[in-house]
């Protein structure tokens, strides 16, 4: 069970402790990189509408993760993005307004009246 010479961890300890090492700087790598792309892309406001709200929840109600489906009222595209807590609570599906974003990073979302646009 033990390493040859009797002291130490056991072999299959330091494998699983490796690879969590290895799956922590992944995703901090994958951060760091995300962040980065996101501040060198442009900063974009564009008129959308709210066409889907979601939330994903981790670990046993620890940590929940919202999201937001925008339509670019100008081509029909779709864009997904998180949102934090607070915004997600004061937009709601069919909500017309002004996406601010920045490759995948949620700026803000100003709410609109706009008349000529049916909900």
């Amino acid at each position: 069970m033990f390493s040859d010479s009797g002291f130490g961890p056991p072999p299959f300890f330091n494998l699983v402790f490796g690879l969590i090492l290895v799956v922590f700087a992944y995703i901090i790598i994958s951060n760091i990189v995300e962040w980065s792309r996101n501040q060198a892309s442009d900063v974009h406001m564009r008129n959308v509408r709210v066409v889907a709200k979601r939330t994903s929840v981790h670990g046993d109600h620890a940590h929940t993760t919202y999201y937001a489906t925008f339509e670019f009222l100008d081509d029909g595209a779709r864009l997904e993005l998180r949102v934090p807590a607070k915004q997600f609570g004061l937009m709601a599906e069919g909500d017309l307004g002004i996406l601010n974003y920045q490759g995948t990073q949620f700026n803000a979302f100003e709410l609109t009246r706009n008349e000529g646009i049916h909900r």
